[in-house]
């Protein structure tokens, strides 16, 4: 039995491989005619995108990585598909050098994050930046399996974010960028306005908004400058801080405070009298990218949706969060006009008046910016940026946030063409992808001529492939 990190995805392949190298992986392929694959990396994904009832094929062994100075100076990293993001930032720091982007979890694969996109803020998400993608699929023709090369065109736009149904990721490429430092400074404020005035300056700045309080924290960053110094006592004390503090105690409390989901009181009174003294703010610590960019919020298992809202649209959308969180916890709270029209225009108002009161949202919403990639399926394929909210719960019983996801997801879609992350959990219907994605029938076409028997699928992607054609 196969279980992911959420412990909401398991299930029991037919038959579970772990292939030591590339002749091993095609061998794998070879044998079993007729068979359908999935690959499972690190399993940090809470969609259905990893179950298989045929086979399951762990690419953990295919982890090299090669580093190649080409003659312009710049350093190519050939990374294997089943390398995590931890061991790889590690690797590239010993040579003073880091990813393009770097996403807050490192336990994923290269592959899982390269087939849904995985991001940082203030940049492209991951798979934007590949230069080369190697598959393992079969022939069109013969059936036979055979090792494709993605770098241009169509073909590169697919593999970029295939969600793993094209074929198997063996390694991918991309140029790597020199190690930087990363100055960070948090700061509460009280409206979206203020926290784009900061992101002029902070480019690769989050924010929060914090359940049941008016305010927003900003996590204003930017790459370091010379005269802001380097890490040292200072940047250690306040990684020391982060771990025991936010990543452990925190959460900790967070764990308490889902087991106590029905109490409004306690958990509004612990957000707008006891949060605040435990964030650092107004300080400025200057630490090494890896470290400041990245969270171990993984250390407890916790549940995940999150939405992308382009750019033109985060004004709104964070004043509908703020309002959707106070009217799923209060029953009598008042909603405004603008709120009410767009959940109308979803046809879920009476969806709404049967949710209200039963869900207090307990854990902070972080909103990271993502600039458009030149994908077809990527959240943040488009013309514009977007930003990602993250809705995440650590309560055991799931069933009252998968309402507020499902609800979430379902109007946000509609007012603002929100795209629900492939790798979190997903609340859509095929028929929804055409209007979100204008460049999915594209990728459908792409996917039909590298796998038309669709080999590399299973019944998640079956349904949101066909189902949208």
């Amino acid at each position: 039995m196969i279980l992911n990190f959420g412990r909401n995805v398991k299930f029991e392949p037919n038959q579970y491989v772990e292939p030591r190298t590339e002749q091993e992986l095609l061998q794998v392929l070879s044998s079993n005619p007729d068979r359908r694959f999935r690959i499972v990396g690190s399993k940090h994904s809470w969609s259905p995108l990893i179950p298989t009832d045929d086979v399951s094929i762990s690419i953990r062994h295919l982890n090299s990585v090669k580093l190649t100075t080409q003659s312009n100076g710049r350093v190519l990293a050939t990374v294997g598909g089943g390398c995590t993001i931890r061991r790889l930032l590690e690797l590239l720091n010993e040579h003073g050098l880091t990813t393009p982007t770097v996403g807050l979890i490192t336990s994923q694969t290269i592959a899982g994050a390269v087939s849904t996109a995985t991001h940082g803020s203030g940049r492209y998400s991951f798979s934007h930046y590949l230069k080369r993608v190697r598959l393992a699929t079969f022939d069109p023709e013969s059936g036979q399996p055979v090792v494709r090369i993605f770098d241009r065109g169509l073909d590169m736009a697919a593999a970029r974010c295939s969600l793993g149904s094209l074929g198997v990721i063996i390694d991918v490429q991309f140029s790597c960028i020199p190690q930087y430092n990363v100055t960070e400074r948090m700061k509460a404020v009280e409206s979206m306005d203020e926290v784009l005035q900061l992101e002029h300056r902070n480019a690769i700045q989050q924010f929060y908004i914090i359940p049941h309080v008016d305010e927003l924290y900003v996590a204003a960053r930017r790459c370091a400058r010379a005269q802001d110094g380097t890490h040292g006592w200072k940047s250690v004390v306040y990684r020391f801080y982060w771990l025991l503090g936010i990543d452990v105690c925190f959460h900790l409390i967070v764990l308490m405070l889902a087991y106590f989901r029905r109490s409004r009181k306690l958990i509004q009174g612990f957000y707008r009298r006891i949060f605040p003294r435990l964030i650092v703010k107004d300080k400025v610590v200057v630490d090494r990218s890896d470290r400041m960019l990245t969270m171990a919020h993984d250390l407890f298992c916790h549940f995940e949706t999150e939405l992308f809202v382009p750019e033109s649209h985060v004004h709104e959308a964070v004043a509908f969060v703020q309002t959707a969180i106070n009217a799923f916890a209060n029953r009598d709270s008042a909603v405004s006009g603008s709120f009410a029209t767009r959940v109308n225009e979803a046809g879920m108002t009476e969806r709404l008046h049967q949710l209200r009161g039963t869900w207090i949202h307990h854990y902070p919403i972080c909103i990271r910016k993502v600039l458009p990639d030149d994908t077809f399926l990527s959240m943040s394929a488009g013309t514009e940026p977007w930003y990602a909210i993250s809705f995440i719960t650590y309560d055991r019983d799931r069933r009252a946030f998968r309402n507020f996801s499902a609800f979430m997801t379902r109007t946000m879609a509609s007012a603002f063409g929100a795209r629900p992350h492939w790798g979190k959990h997903f609340d859509l219907q095929a028929g929804d992808l055409r209007k979100l994605y204008p460049k999915f029938d594209r990728f459908v076409r792409v996917r039909h001529q590298i796998d038309p028997n669709g080999r590399f699928s299973n019944t998640f992607i079956d349904e949101l492939m066909n189902g949208a054609d």
